[in-house]
């Protein structure tokens, strides 16, 4: 006879598989992200031992935290538009919490690195065969156009995720135990950020391997590496620049250009990608500066920057594409400040992680979030979100474990 004690633990064992497996899902497939979660909820529940996951989540500080945000997004509900899109920003401070439990074990943290780095070295490859037409392009969204070497989840959130996976490959070059293996890391590494740079066409990824490998050097060298860093920057911007050709050339000439013809209450250029953001954050500040505390309410961005831009030829949008705004329009300064809060928390118990790669992981994974963030209302997109909340479950389940093996010494 089974009894409810095994169904638990069996449960709980495929919930920490299923969570291991989004890794792999990431730079792949939304909908079967989709499918993961509800399966990995719907496991967790069955799971039980709800006693010790509450424990676990108590003495966790980022896992409060989260907590925290996710009880000012719901309150948020109470004043502003619940649609679909509001439901999964409650859901995503939430999954912080549900992660940490689940990734308790190093062996299930382990798995899920590697399969997250499984996933990105066949977009890595199919990137590169699509990018030099070996391959044919792979349409990703009809209302956008294809963009070269870009795989099934948009240039932004691809570049992204290899900005990351660039530093994550550094990371394991210099923790190596052989130098065949540092070897590999390194190149692999190069590689990446090769198709970061200069071959999927997306700014917020670029910034975001500069900002990590400058984080790198520094990490490595300290203040001889932000001297490196500097130089490094310098040097590959002016050799990028000389080279009009590039696809970098072009973006930011067209940044710069966009930039300087952008006026403040006018409209800009439908065609304009910097104009409109710089009239987007300028709304923005609008609706901030009328509902300061407290915000527009969950979900009410759209609504808002709809009235605030409404008898203007400016156009109305669900999305100010930089996190803070967002935040801070709909949940005000309070939850503005709540969100910060939980990034200084996962800053801060960064160093109490047990392990060297962990740490350094950790603080990458928050500065590319910021970073990323600036640009993007990645929080609220699924890819970006669901990174940064897989992440922080795998980094900061570290911090329970690390004090388990204090206590049992």
């Amino acid at each position: 006879m089974i009894s409810f004690e095994k169904i638990g633990r069996k449960a709980d064992e495929m919930a920490k598989w299923t969570a291991v497996l989004i890794g792999l899902s990431l730079p792949l497939s939304t909908a079967l992200d989709g499918i993961l979660l509800a399966l990995m909820a719907l496991l967790w529940l069955l799971s039980g031992n709800f006693r010790v996951k509450f424990t676990t989540i108590r003495k966790n500080p980022v896992a409060l935290a989260a907590l925290v945000m996710c009880g000012i997004t719901v309150l948020g509900l109470f004043y502003g538009h619940v649609n679909k899109g509001t439901l999964s920003d409650v859901k995503t401070f939430l999954l912080i919490p549900l992660l940490i439990t689940l990734f308790q074990e190093e062996r299930f943290r382990r798995y899920a690195w590697w399969g997250f780095l499984a996933s990105m070295a066949l977009t890595l490859v199919l990137s590169y065969l699509i990018y030099f037409h070996i391959l044919p392009e792979i349409p990703t969204d009809k209302m956008k156009p294809i963009r070269p070497g870009t795989v099934l989840i948009g240039s932004i959130a691809q570049n992204f995720l290899m900005a990351f996976t660039t530093f994550l490959l550094a990371a394991k070059a210099r923790f190596a135990e052989t130098r065949f293996l540092r070897a590999v890391f390194a190149v692999f590494s190069v590689v990446a950020a090769i198709n970061v740079l200069f071959m999927v066409p997306s700014r917020t990824g670029q910034v975001v391997l500069v900002v990590l490998m400058g984080f790198y050097l520094f990490e490595w060298l300290r203040w001889k590496g932000v001297i490196a860093a500097s130089l490094m920057i310098v040097l590959v911007a002016g050799v990028i620049y000389g080279m009009p050709t590039t696809a970098v050339h072009t973006r930011m000439a067209q940044l710069f250009q966009e930039y300087g013809e952008w006026q403040p209450d006018r409209a800009a250029r439908i065609d304009s990608s910097t104009g409109l953001r710089m009239e987007f954050y300028h709304n923005s500040l609008k609706i901030i500066r009328e509902n300061p505390l407290f915000g527009v309410g969950t979900g009410g961005f759209a609504g808002a920057y709809q009235r605030q831009v409404r008898n203007s030829p400016m156009v109305a949008t669900e999305n100010p594409h930089n996190q803070y705004f967002l935040t801070a329009v709909e949940l005000g300064l309070i939850g503005l400040g709540m969100l910060l809060i939980l990034f200084v928390i996962q800053w801060r118990m960064a160093v109490r992680l047990p392990l060297g790669q962990e740490r350094m992981l950790a603080y990458a994974m928050i500065l590319a979030t910021i970073t990323g963030c600036l640009f993007n209302s990645f929080l609220s997109d699924h890819t970006e979100g669901l990174f940064y909340v897989w992440t922080t479950g795998i980094l900061f389940a570290g911090l329970s474990s690390a004090r388990d093996v204090e206590a049992a010494s």
